[in-house]
């Protein structure tokens, strides 16, 4: 059956047709081939080492979870050991001056005069000597630490001469008496009540080691009464 296309050329259906140069088909291959290296880097470089990981993750929950009795106790032995390590810390300083303090101690019970009673005694803990430092000792003197003195007394008197003794202790510096008030207290047997002068003395205290111990000039007689410095 032959057919004849009577429409003038113009109103005729023209067939479409694709022509590509050589350029064009370089540069959609180049690109296809970008493509295709990007999706290989990503599977190979991203995805997969991504999901190993997250399955060496599990297997270490799971180790972990296996071993959390194990774990748990090496924690506790961790622990006991720095609450040990901590201890004989402490126990070392204090043992490497231990003279210091029993002079420090000595020097301030001595200058306690009489109806006068200590009952509190603070200070910062001695910081371990250095070698460098003992053999600068006479060179170079230690960094006083503030501590405070609390006690009380039946008599101005006492508390006076109290303080008058502890200007000449070398232990102590810079002494102030910074309160002082007549409290009322109660009696071992809480029947009886009586009145005392509670004082607070903040001074700077001084380790100036065994070398300067107790002597006749600094340590007051210990039959001197209470106000006979004056």
């Amino acid at each position: 059956m032959i057919k004849i296309n009577l429409l003038p050329r113009e109103y005729q259906k023209k067939k479409f047709t694709l022509s590509l140069d050589k350029n064009a088909i370089w540069v959609v291959t180049g690109g296809v081939l970008v493509l295709f290296m990007l999706a290989v880097y990503t599977i190979f470089f991203q995805v997969l080492p991504a999901s190993s990981l997250a399955n060496k993750i599990e297997a270490d929950k799971m180790t972990a979870q296996n071993y959390a009795k194990e774990i748990k106790f090496v924690n506790e032995l961790n622990a006991k050991k720095d609450l040990i390590l901590t201890r004989m810390n402490t126990i070392e300083e204090l043992d490497n001056n231990r003279d210091v303090w029993v002079y420090i101690i000595s020097d301030i019970s001595s200058r306690v005069t009489d109806y006068l009673w200590l009952t509190r005694f603070g200070g910062a803990a001695m910081e371990k000597e250095k070698p460098a430092d003992k053999a600068d000792k006479d060179k170079q003197a230690p960094a006083p630490s503030k501590t405070a003195i609390e006690g009380r007394a039946f008599s101005l008197n006492s508390l006076a001469t109290f303080l008058v003794r502890l200007k000449k202790s070398p232990y102590l510096q810079n002494i102030d008496l910074v309160s002082i008030s007549l409290e009322e207290d109660k009696g071992d047997d809480m029947a009886e009540s009586y009145e005392s002068y509670h004082f607070v003395i903040q001074c700077d205290l001084v380790m100036v080691g065994s070398e300067a111990a107790q002597t006749e000039e600094n340590v007051p007689a210990d039959k001197l009464a209470a106000g006979s410095e004056f």
